[in-house]
């Protein structure tokens, strides 16, 4: 593929991906086969328009560069997708509750980050099967 850019769409809507070539792009290769992926950070923006794609109804992906290619996401893709995102919202509400909580009702005044590293992997790992994962 050697994609320089990447985008995604839906329903006429469409997105580039920001990333660096260099920090956020991988390949790798077997066989006579070249695969490319992209690690990139989701910030609110991207949030939103994730969270509104998955609503779509035509949900699309484009990679350019030496070759271009769109494909329609599959279903399992999609519910993927919807997936990270269920997953991230409880995450989040979950540690915010946690955060609120310790700040009304802790009378130390100061919380350790070791405390809250601890407190946030404890979350983690109630809602995730980190060996599943790899982890």
């Amino acid at each position: 593929m050697f994609f320089e850019n990447a985008y995604l769409s839906y329903d006429e809507n469409t997105r580039k991906i920001i990333f660096d070539k260099y920090d956020n792009k991988e390949s790798d290769n077997s066989g006579g086969s070249v695969w490319e992926w992209i690690d990139v950070s989701v910030d609110e923006y991207l949030l939103a328009y994730l969270e509104e794609m998955i609503k779509g109804k035509s949900i699309k992906m484009r990679l350019d560069g030496k070759y271009t290619k769109t494909r329609n996401l599959s279903a399992n893709e999609i519910n993927g997708i919807k997936d990270v995102l269920l997953a991230y919202d409880v995450l989040k509400n979950e540690i915010t509750n946690k955060l609120r909580g310790w700040y009304k009702y802790d009378d130390r005044g100061s919380i350790s980050i070791d405390e809250v590293h601890k407190e946030i992997w404890n979350i983690i790992e109630d809602h995730v099967n980190l060996e599943e994962l790899g982890y």
